[in-house]
């Protein structure tokens, strides 16, 4: 289960700072079932912020699907500077993006690559908005494919992400807290629902 991913992310975290992570969990829900969890961290130390995110999700399309996703997104002096997500089926690895700064040069990698050398500036990424309200953002980074991404602010604490793909995702904030993700993808509509 996706408990050992989070305790390992945990430790890395908690093991930086004795400061307490902020948490956020979330059900991934589908129809009126629940199929799966997100976890979601944050830590602040001096002028780094570091954010850890994972997913456990079963699916039963035609056979079933055991679907884990990873992601770390580090910033610093309010910058982004590192981020790596990975989304593993059935054990396999299926997608994984690498973004940071390493001995003085940027490295960028989606998969299946090739592998670019290039610098990304943003201070808006998914990861953030789990924690934060993207109030007035035009753009959004996402990591698993290292672009910004259009953000359309519908108004009532809802945005539009449109990613290249043209798939959507829709976050819905309660006061300024992140409560319920929509994720539209081809065969299968997602919730992400705040516990």
């Amino acid at each position: 289960m996706h408990h050992h991913l989070l305790l390992a992310i945990t430790g890395l975290l908690l093991g930086r700072t004795p400061m307490a992570a902020q948490q956020a969990e979330y059900d991934i829900v589908k129809g009126d079932k629940v199929i799966g969890r997100i976890v979601a961290l944050k830590q602040e130390r001096q002028a780094r912020t570091f954010y850890a995110m994972t997913s456990f999700a079963q699916f039963d399309l035609v056979l079933r699907k055991t679907i884990r996703t990873n992601l770390v997104t580090e910033y610093e002096g309010g910058q982004l500077y590192f981020c790596h997500t990975s989304i593993r089926v059935n054990n396999n690895l299926r997608d994984s993006s690498h973004m940071a700064y390493h001995h003085g040069d940027w490295h960028r990698y989606v998969h299946p690559g090739p592998g670019e050398r290039r610098q990304d500036t943003a201070t808006w990424t998914t990861a953030r908005m789990y924690f934060e309200e993207p109030v007035d953002q035009p753009t959004i980074y996402v990591e698993s494919v290292l672009a910004h991404c259009p953000l359309i602010g519908l108004g009532g604490g809802r945005y539009r992400l449109v990613l290249p793909d043209k798939s959507e995702n829709l976050y819905a904030y309660r006061g300024g807290v992140l409560h319920e993700v929509f994720v539209d993808r081809t065969l299968v509509d997602l919730v992400f629902r705040r516990r």
